[in-house]
C-alpha cells in the first residue's frame, strides 16, 4: 500500500462526509454509554463547537474544533483543508459554538482562518491544525488548557480516565456527544499517535480527548434531568450517565485530538470488546503544542487589546421631524 493510500484510508475514517465513502465510520466498544451535553455558555462544554467547509459541487466537510485560547481553536488538518495540497491561511472555515438559537441549533459562527498546521503530506500522523478566529470568542465562551501529557501519563489515568467529546453526524445539532470515560492501551507506531476506545464516530475528527473530571455538585449548573444523580451521587447506571453529562468543576485539560481509526465500522455498530486491530487513534498535544505557542500568545495578547479598546460611541440621534 502506497504512503498517499495509506493516508486516505486514515483521514476517511473520522472526517464528515465524503462523496467516495459516505458510509465510513469510526468505533465505539463494548457499549455505546455516551451522553448529550448542552453548550451552554458558562459551561466548558460551550468552546467545544463545529467545523464546516464546503467546496461547491464536490464535498462537504465536517469535524469538531475546540477552543484553546481567546481567539484560537484546534481541530484536525483534514477537517481543516479540503486537500493536503491546499493546505494554507486561504481555506478559511466555518465555525458553529454555542446552544440553540432562534430554532437554529447553534447561536454564534465565525470563520476561522488557518495559522498553524502539520505536514500532513509528510506524515499521517501530523493531522492538527490552528486556527485563529474573526472575532475572539473564547474571550466570551472561555476555553480549555492544552496538557502535553506522555503516553505513560495518559495511560497511567486508568480505562475510564479520559473523556471525549464531539459532534458525531447522527447525532441531533443541538448537543455534544460526551464519552463519560475511556483510556488509551498502546502507541500507534514510533511516531506521536495513541491507540484508544473513546467513542468515535464521523464528525468527531479534531474533537477533544480530556482528563475526566468529577461531576459538578449542587452549586453548579448541569445538564437537564441530572439533578438527582449530581445531588445525591452516582450508583445505578443511568445516575453515572447523569452525572458524566454534569457540568464538571474546573477548566477540561486537553490531552489529545481525535484522529482516525484503523478499521471502522459502520454507524449503529459497536465491537463488543477492545481490539487493538479496530482502535481509534489520538494524536497527543505534545506531538505539535510547541508550535502553538507562539500563536496563543498572539491571540492573548489581542484579546486583551480588543478588551481595553473604547467602546465605540454611540451615533447622534436624528433631528426632530419638521425642522427648518
Amino acid at each position: 500500500m502506497g504512503r498517499a493510500t495509506a493516508i486516505l484510508l486514515l483521514l476517511l475514517a473520522a472526517a464528515g462526509p465524503w462523496p467516495t465513502i459516505e458510509r465510513a465510520a469510526a468505533n465505539i466498544f463494548e457499549v455505546d454509554d455516551r451522553v448529550p451535553v448542552e453548550r451552554r455558555p458558562g459551561t466548558p462544554w460551550a468552546a467545544v463547537g463545529l467545523i464546516t467547509q464546503t467546496t461547491p459541487g464536490r464535498d462537504f466537510r465536517y469535524g469538531t474544533v475546540t477552543l484553546v485560547g481567546p481567539c484560537h481553536a484546534l481541530t484536525a488538518h483534514h477537517t481543516a483543508f479540503r486537500r493536503i495540497a491546499e493546505a494554507g491561511p486561504a481555506q478559511t472555515s466555518a465555525l458553529w459554538f454555542g446552544p440553540p438559537k432562534d430554532g437554529f441549533p447553534w447561536t454564534w459562527r465565525v470563520e476561522g482562518r488557518p495559522v498553524a498546521w502539520g505536514d500532513l503530506g509528510d506524515h499521517v500522523h501530523a493531522d492538527w491544525a490552528l486556527l485563529e478566529l474573526e472575532t475572539c470568542l473564547g474571550a466570551e465562551l472561555g476555553w480549555w488548557e492544552l496538557a502535553p501529557l506522555d503516553f505513560a501519563a495518559a495511560r497511567a489515568r486508568g480505562p475510564k480516565g479520559l473523556m471525549s467529546l464531539g459532534h458525531p453526524v447522527a447525532a441531533p445539532r443541538g448537543q455534544a456527544l460526551l464519552d463519560p470515560g475511556c483510556g488509551v492501551y498502546s502507541e500507534a507506531g514510533r511516531v506521536p499517535g495513541w491507540r484508544m476506545d473513546c467513542a468515535v464516530r464521523v464528525g468527531n475528527s479534531g474533537g477533544p480527548v480530556f482528563l475526566a473530571l468529577p461531576p459538578a455538585r449542587k452549586a453548579a449548573p448541569i445538564a437537564p434531568g441530572a439533578a438527582a444523580a449530581a445531588e445525591t451521587g452516582p450508583g445505578t447506571k443511568d445516575e453515572t450517565r447523569a452525572a458524566a453529562a454534569a457540568t464538571p468543576a474546573g477548566r477540561p485539560q486537553l490531552v489529545a485530538i481525535v484522529k482516525g481509526d484503523f478499521f471502522p465500522q459502520g454507524e449503529g455498530v459497536v465491537i463488543p470488546r477492545w481490539d487493538p486491530r479496530a482502535a481509534n487513534v489520538a494524536l497527543p498535544v505534545r506531538a505539535f503544542l510547541e508550535a502553538l505557542r507562539p500563536h496563543l500568545a498572539a491571540g492573548l495578547a489581542r484579546a486583551a487589546r480588543e478588551a481595553e479598546a473604547p467602546a465605540p460611541r454611540a451615533a447622534p440621534p436624528p433631528p426632530a421631524a419638521g425642522g427648518e
